[in-house]
Parts: C-alpha cells; sequence; structure tokens
C-alpha cells in the first residue's frame, strides 16, 4: 500500500471511531424529549425540573424524578422521596440498612439531616432508549422498596 493509501485509511479509521460517535451524542434535552415522549404516551404528568431532572406522577399519585445524565447515557436513575417526620434516625437508619440487604434493585439512603428516606433504582441499561422495556418494573421496584422500609417500622 502506497505512503498516501495509509495515510487515507488512517483517517478513515480515525473518523469512524473517533469523529463519528462524537458527533452522535446526544445531549441532555434530546435524553429529557426521550423520557418526557414516553411519559405523555403512558398518559403520565410530568415536567423538567429547574435542575434538569424528569420529574413524573403516576395514575395513583406518587412523585419520581428521572436523573438525566447524557455524559453516562447507559446509566438509568429513577427516585423518589418520603418525608420521615416523627420517626428517629435511631430507627430509620436500621430500617434503610435492611431493606438495602433485602432488596438488590434499589437502595434507601437517609438523607443526613434525616428529613428523608431516598429510595432509588440505578441501572444500566444496553442501549438508553431500553429504559422503556423495564420502566414499570422499576416503579415496582421502587414501590416495593418504599413498602418493606416502612413495615421494618412495625
Amino acid at each position: 500500500m502506497k505512503k498516501s493509501g495509509k495515510i487515507l485509511f488512517s483517517i478513515l479509521i480515525f473518523g469512524l471511531f473517533v469523529i463519528i460517535p462524537a458527533a452522535a451524542q446526544k445531549t441532555r434535552s434530546d435524553f429529557q424529549k426521550m423520557y418526557m415522549d414516553y411519559l405523555k404516551k403512558k398518559k403520565l404528568e410530568c415536567s423538567i425540573m429547574d435542575n434538569g431532572e424528569v420529574y413524573f406522577r403516576t395514575a395513583e399519585g406518587s412523585g419520581y424524578y428521572i436523573i438525566v445524565n447524557e455524559n453516562e447515557p447507559q446509566n438509568f436513575y429513577v427516585y423518589t422521596f418520603v418525608n420521615l417526620a416523627g420517626h428517629q434516625l435511631g430507627t430509620t437508619i436500621p430500617a434503610a440498612n435492611y431493606t438495602n440487604i433485602q432488596k438488590s434493585c434499589t437502595k434507601v439512603t437517609i438523607t443526613n439531616d434525616g428529613e428523608y428516606a431516598l429510595f432509588m433504582y440505578e441501572g444500566i441499561l444496553p442501549k438508553p432508549k431500553d429504559f422503556s422495556l423495564v420502566f414499570d418494573k422499576i416503579i415496582a421496584a421502587i414501590d416495593d422498596t418504599v413498602w418493606f422500609f416502612a413495615i421494618c417500622f412495625d
């Protein structure tokens, strides 16, 4: 292969692996639109928060947030939170720890001030759009985690 052919071949390979994927990257608003379109198709109330997260409310009235991170497009995060008014850290932290041991796809975090319990699903998807294939199961898993955490106080 001539020197000019090798250079042309090198440029082509560089373009395929570096330039083209970079141009194909989606923006934060692309992901927000993808999530909002899906939620609207499911007839769920939704909006974009000031911090860029997508908020939605289920038919049962529970509010959830999707964290939008265009830098990690295959990572999918959904969370909700519960006010812990009237509960002491001495009971909420052990309940959260026990729930985290029992539940595999979700986790519970108590805020530093002890005011809220955060219930989150974190997962890696083959493709960002695949969230729609598991969305209902994710919401069910979070709801189940909230319920399980609550019965730890009984």
